[in-house]
């Protein structure tokens, strides 16, 4: 552990020796990071949205045909959280029990609202390996989270208070439901106001996480959570220093790169799950802005395609592109014949595009939502290997 812990203060020092940090190069960092800790965090907690799934519905406001419309909702919920849990670090003010309840608010309020910001009115247990262990009962929440409050308003922006305020919390288990998202957020918020980054738990740490957790609250040593936590710190700050010192050479595409080399991995993964995605970015100032997508899948035994695009990225050219290496894909995979439930404002799109009407119908998302539609269909020839 001593060993660690003298890795992090290495690069802890190293990233401050780099500050201040170049306005684009930070906005490009934290947006990167903000859409994974709201992938990850989340999907700890069964959300089914992909990395990629979670970038579009935040950035591109859609559905995804399939997922539940709670999925996006969390999605949506996290992104509002992290990026006000990242102004309320920067303002190095002490922290408040309303804060907390805040962060709970924010994150809960389009997925659950009845429960946002609301200290729990109901017994909350968790199934753990030696039985259900029960969280205190709701009579005392108030009173625990009291002195729970009066410890964070003085606790030092260290990354030992960090993961000492993410483990009482989930202690105290103050909510209803939420309450390891809120317990990340508040340990990431210290972080950031100590100056670190944000740490991400991800889905495959989320044995080991839930595990030392268990270990914990069971009155062993958190040793484990923290060997944990400490781990992802150090991996995250090495992550950053490597952006930032790329950064810092003049070469204004590493942020670039190092989101690219990563998204790779991601684009893999959709591929792998059966469905191909085709994203349409453009480099702003800010940092990359998906402009719409398209999709090829195999669903119900027909080859089917999608395109979305935003509303002020339309006419110009974007949709057509898409398409077309939609239909790439599916010629690829030799098939003869794509379809589409396309939406009423879409049809002549999908009609300049070689489609022709089939029926009018409805088109019922797996979430339970109805839309009107038209089925179209579109003739097309198996390309051939190497063409």
């Amino acid at each position: 552990m001593d060993e660690l812990l003298t890795s992090i203060a290495a690069k802890k020092k190293r990233i401050d020796e780099l500050r201040p940090l170049l306005p684009k190069v930070l906005a490009n960092l934290e947006h990167y990071y903000d859409i994974e800790l709201t992938y990850t965090s989340n999907a700890i907690e069964g959300n089914t949205l992909s990395p990629v799934e979670t970038t579009l519905v935040i950035e591109k406001g859609i559905t995804v045909s399939g997922k539940p419309l709670k999925d996006h909702l969390e999605a949506l919920d996290h992104y509002d959280a992290i990026r006000d849990v990242r102004e309320l670090g920067r303002q190095g003010t002490p922290l408040t029990e309303g804060d907390v309840r805040n962060i709970h608010k924010l994150v809960m309020q389009r997925s659950a609202p009845e429960v946002a910001g609301r200290y729990a009115d109901q017994p909350r247990y968790v199934r753990t390996e030696t039985g259900r262990y029960t969280f205190p009962s709701a009579a005392v929440v108030p009173p625990l989270m009291g002195d729970f409050a009066a410890w964070l308003s003085t606790a030092p922006n260290t990354a030992e208070s960090a993961l000492n305020a993410h483990r009482r919390l989930v202690d105290i288990h103050p909510f209803n439901e939420g309450n390891g998202r809120t317990a990340r957020l508040l340990m990431n918020l210290i972080l950031i106001g100590g100056g670190y980054p944000p740490v991400a738990v991800r889905p495959e740490d989320r044995l080991e996480y839930i595990r030392s957790l268990q270990e914990e609250q069971a009155g062993e040593s958190p040793e484990n959570f923290n060997a944990l936590l400490y781990r992802r710190l150090d991996e995250t700050l090495r992550e950053y220093l490597s952006a930032l010192q790329e950064a810092g050479t003049g070469n204004g595409n590493a942020m670039n790169r190092a989101v690219q080399s990563r998204s790779c991995d991601v684009g893999y993964g959709v591929m792998q799950s059966g469905e191909l995605f085709f994203v349409a970015v453009r480099s702003e100032e800010n940092g990359e802005r998906v402009l719409g997508f398209s999709s090829y899948r195999v669903e119900e035994g027909k080859h089917r395609t999608a395109v979305y695009v935003r509303g002020d990225a339309a006419h110009m050219g974007i949709g057509k592109a898409l398409f077309d290496k939609a239909e790439t894909a599916a010629r690829e995979h030799g098939v003869l014949e794509i379809h589409v439930d396309a939406s009423l404002a879409a049809v002549n799109f999908y009609k300049a595009c070689g489609f022709e009407e089939v029926a009018a119908g409805q088109h019922r998302l797996r979430t339970g939502d109805v839309m009107d539609c038209v089925f179209m269909k579109k003739k097309v020839s198996a390309l051939k290997p190497g063409v």
